[in-house]
């Protein structure tokens, strides 16, 4: 939109600076009612994981640039994703992977379960095995559910649109 603002920081690398891991989420949110506030999870707690992200990565090195993106109108149709993943298919930019974190902390149903949205676009079923794989070698147990194909709503769907 015409008022819309994402937030990047990119912290670069120098093996392969050229390829770029997405860590995101969107800032905006919709009004609640009375007695709830929807932001706090959709998608505040998305904006946090990415602050922490970018918190404890501060220090170290990495073979890929990071790009910590916070996004702006997702809720009025993921317009500020749209617009940079746009943009970076027409660069021909080399995004390696986009991690996008939005209501993560919601639990609509109560299973419980970690859901991670994957399908057969561009690398995202690696990135799924890399997280199934973390859980495994570190024993953290988080209860894993996959959506595959994962839904198309959310920042992801721009990415995945653009291969």
């Amino acid at each position: 939109g015409t008022s819309g603002a994402n937030i990047i920081v990119e912290k670069p690398c120098f093996t392969h600076p050229e390829r770029k891991v997405i860590i995101c989420a969107h800032y905006d949110d919709m009004p609640g009612g009375p007695v709830n506030a929807p932001g706090a999870d959709d998608n505040g707690s998305g904006v946090c994981a990415v602050l922490e992200a970018a918190r404890t990565m501060a220090g170290h090195t990495f073979g890929n640039t990071i790009v910590f993106a916070l996004w702006d109108e997702e809720e009025q149709g993921s317009i500020g994703s749209a617009y940079y993943a746009s943009v970076a298919g027409g660069n021909d930019d080399q995004l390696t992977a986009v991690v996008n974190m939005d209501a993560i902390g919601y639990d609509g149903n109560g299973d419980g379960l970690l859901r991670i949205y994957t399908g057969p676009v561009a690398n995202s079923e690696a990135i799924k095995d890399s997280a199934l794989m973390v859980n495994d070698t570190y024993g953290l147990g988080l209860p894993i559910a996959i959506n595959d194909p994962g839904s198309t709503f959310s920042d992801r769907a721009w990415f995945w649109a653009e291969g």
